[in-house]
């Protein structure tokens, strides 16, 4: 998602744009002073989209994000589970020779 140029709000910082993003960082001008926030971890808190329709779209991707990182961590916590057992049926066996 292009975010280049577009015009957010910030908390503390006020009113700025965008002036370049990548897959973990946007980088924006508050009036020739520039910061650089974690993407897209800033919009959840800090930041907001001052276009609706471009704020909508960022909706969708994050909660696209949300959802792939809980698929992930379930699929870690089965694979966590899985080893445990394991080990434990390994034991039991060891402790039965």
């Amino acid at each position: 998602m292009n975010l280049i140029n577009e015009e957010i709000t910030h908390k503390v910082f006020g009113e700025g744009n965008i002036v370049d993003h990548d897959e973990s960082i946007i980088t924006v001008d508050f009036n020739e002073d520039i910061k650089e926030f974690v993407y897209p971890d800033a919009f959840i808190s800090f930041i907001t989209l001052n276009n609706q329709n471009t704020a909508k779209s960022l909706k969708k991707v994050l909660l696209k994000k949300e959802i792939e990182q809980e698929a992930l961590d379930r699929k870690r916590e089965e694979e966590q589970a899985k080893r445990v057992t394991e080990q434990q049926r390994g034991e039991m066996i060891g402790n039965h020779k």
